[in-house]
């Protein structure tokens, strides 16, 4: 017997992807678009996660995602109207299947008979009725249902030989469905063999002993009529022939394959090109797919080696002179067109790693209609540039911020309903979520029309907490950094939803990991906007090296605003707080990287520079010794190859297979000195020295 454990991580894998388009298709029905491609395409989603389940023996799943295709089966026919109450059951019912599959995927996390109360909003919504025997019994007729228009050109022709295993109905697939799904593509006749059925005192009611036979008239392709059999394949027969054109409908003969028709009786037989084989898809439907599903751990092995390439290519470069280039002008050439295609080679490679940020929006709508259900709001999410595309190591991270940036939303931002009503607001709030890249960043911006920031109420709250003194006159932007603060809150009393203090600081937390920025905008009584700025990717970032004493690191050049020559005359000591430049009329923070991260120097450079360094909406100054120059850098985690490092992201190596340090600037910044901090001169009489964003 075939061990099924081995398919569950890609039927899960799977799932997510049919989960979300489930969603999107629902969110389609919610906005008005109630058109047949779009319930066909939620059917197909539901039937192929049952169809999955059914062979991995997941029974809780077969069951609920049976109903629910029912659910979708009525709807198709026309015999279920998709209204706003049936819509809102759809949508719990996804949520539920959603959390079935998890549960199934990683147990423990929801109880026996969750999915009791949705189950039964879906059978008093199919019209479904106990029998006296504890069945269910469907009220609604559904073998009227309409077939859509065949013109008389363009059909195709098909035999179909349909033989079931016995135990295919305890695995979840029930062949109506399937008849109906076939019929939604054309004309059908159908026709039970029942001479394998035994007799009436050896029959087992769980078993399924029917075999059937079929004539399609479609203008469909084969690959389409192989796609409805999809999860029926392996002990399930099915056969596919492709008949000629001018075959007029007639009733099947009986017990004769294809093969064996006479041209007396009916059209000429099918060659051995015109039968598929027994399963569906080998009838070529997957050969030439536009797509193929690849484990990630092998796309990184490929990464890391075409990383380990552009290195030797770097290597090999820094040996070319000009010597070399007078006596062997062709090997030169060669090396130089090497390195062209090692960079196209990498860049094809990240591109393969990219995933489009959709695959985590399509995961929100649930969370938005759980924190509203919890917090009594009506809420609406709307999702934009869900196709561009970042980096997998940057895309599996986004979710948490993402989560607790909505949680905050809907908790702080979003009124209640008689709120919004005395605003003059829809009842409904609204949140969006955008994305777009702008050069080498990815922007996720995500937006409410609730009631904004209240900075009096934030002020209050954080001279309270000891966090500010009365006396300390914060601009709007240092106000609105303050809901960041770990420990922070403004709500009254702890809910499932806030009050613990902690969300905000850890999307600040996790976005700044992840070489990021996050600005806040917010207007009272209109809503607030947060935006997070994120490298397009992790493995491979363009820097800046720069030297320290014999040490060389790399800051990344997203975060850099310009360098300049150190001048002592720009640079004040704040009692307490340490060294700032003069920048741009405003006074930044001086960082000098020996003293944070404890670089031995011998003795102290005359002539020195500092590098701006943005942070979020304001800067610090890096102290440097040389700047080396900008170069792009495959990236390698500290946390997997080392121990994590205070104010270093990751590592790389250089061209001449030396290790170097990537700065975390977002962490030197708010690192201590470890070292005394040269002195540097005091603050002038009457000199009043504030360090304000930029």
């Amino acid at each position: 017997m075939i061990d099924l454990g081995e398919f569950r991580d890609v039927y899960f894998e799977e799932c997510g992807d049919l989960l979300g388009l489930l969603e999107a298709q629902l969110n389609l029905l919610r906005s008005g678009g109630a058109s047949k491609i779009v319930i066909d395409e939620a059917f197909r989603a539901i039937h192929s996660i049952k169809g999955g389940a059914g062979a991995l023996r997941l029974t809780r799943i077969v069951e609920f995602s049976h109903r629910f295709e029912t659910f979708f089966d009525l709807a198709r026919s026309g015999a279920l109207q998709l209204d706003g109450k049936n819509i809102d059951i759809a949508f719990a019912a996804a949520d539920m299947l959603a959390d079935l599959v998890g549960e199934e995927k990683q147990p423990g996390g929801l109880a026996p008979g969750t999915e009791e109360d949705v189950s039964a909003d879906l059978d008093r919504a199919i019209g479904q009725v106990p029998g006296q025997d504890g069945t269910m019994v469907a009220s609604h007729d559904t073998s009227s249902a309409q077939l859509p228009e065949t013109g008389a050109t363009g059909l195709k022709h098909y035999r179909i030989s349909f033989t079931p295993a016995p135990d295919v109905m305890r695995c979840g697939t029930e062949p109506l469905f399937l008849f109906r799904e076939l019929r939604s593509l054309g004309e059908l006749d159908v026709e039970a063999d029942t001479g394998s059925v035994p007799a009436f005192g050896e029959i087992d009611p769980l078993d399924l002993h029917i075999k059937w036979k079929l004539h399609l008239k479609s203008s469909a392709d084969r690959d389409e009529i192989a796609e409805v059999f999809e999860f029926v394949a392996g002990e399930n027969s099915v056969t596919i022939t492709t008949v000629e054109a001018n075959w007029e409908a007639s009733p099947l003969p009986d017990q004769s394959p294809p093969s064996a028709i006479s041209s007396h009786d009916g059209p000429k037989p099918p060659s051995d090109a015109d039968v598929s084989s027994t399963a569906p898809r080998i009838a070529g439907s997957d050969i030439g797919s536009a797509t193929i599903r690849v484990d990630l751990e092998r796309v990184d092995k490929l990464v890391n080696l075409v990383g380990q390439i552009a290195i030797s290519q770097t290597l090999v470069s820094e040996h070319l002179d000009e010597q070399l280039a007078n006596t062997h002008p062709g090997l030169v050439e060669e090396i130089e067109q090497l390195q062209q295609y090692t960079q196209a080679l990498q860049d094809g490679v990240m591109a393969i790693r990219a995933l489009p940020v959709g695959l985590i929006f399509t995961r929100l709508p649930k969370l938005v209609r759980e924190i509203s259900r919890l917090t009594g709001k009506s809420v609406r999410l709307e999702t934009r540039g869900e196709e561009t595309e970042i980096d997998k190591t940057v895309i599996e991270q986004l979710y948490d911020p993402l989560m607790h940036m909505i949680r905050n939303a809907i908790g702080h931002g979003i009124e209640l309903p008689e709120d919004r009503i005395a605003a003059g607001k829809p009842v409904e709030g609204q949140i969006t979520v955008s994305a777009w890249q702008s050069g080498s960043k990815i922007v996720i911006c995500l937006e409410d029309d609730g009631a904004g920031i209240d900075r009096d109420r934030v002020r209050a709250k954080a001279i309270s907490n000891g966090m500010i003194s009365p006396d300390d006159d914060l601009s709007v932007e240092e106000l609105d950094r303050l809901i960041m603060t770990a420990g922070f809150s403004t709500a009254e009393e702890i809910s499932e939803v806030s009050g613990r203090g902690v969300g905000m600081d850890v999307v600040c937390q996790n976005i700044h990991r992840l070489g990021g920025q996050v600005t806040i905008q917010s207007e009272p009584g209109r809503g607030t906007a947060i935006t997070m700025a994120l490298p397009l990717t992790l493995a491979v970032m363009e820097g800046m090296a720069v030297r320290v004493a014999a040490e060389r690191y790399v800051i990344p050049i997203t975060s850099i605003i310009q360098s300049t020559p150190l001048s002592s005359d720009l640079i004040r000591t704040i009692p307490g707080e340490g060294e700032v430049m003069r920048f741009r009329n405003d006074y930044v923070k001086l960082i000098r990287l020996e003293n944070v991260l404890g670089i031995p120097v011998r003795e102290e450079q005359a002539h020195r520079l500092v590098v701006l360094v943005e942070i979020e909406d304001s800067a610090v100054a890096v102290v440097v010794d040389e700047i080396i120059g900008q170069l792009q850098v495959v990236t390698k985690t500290l946390e997997q190859n080392y121990q994590p490092v205070p104010g270093i992201a990751a590592a790389t190596i250089m061209g001449d297979g030396e290790v170097a340090l990537i700065l975390d600037p977002s962490a030197i910044a708010s690192m201590r000195p470890t070292k005394t901090v040269i002195a540097a001169a005091p603050l002038d009489a009457g000199e009043n020295v504030e360090v304000h964003a930029i």
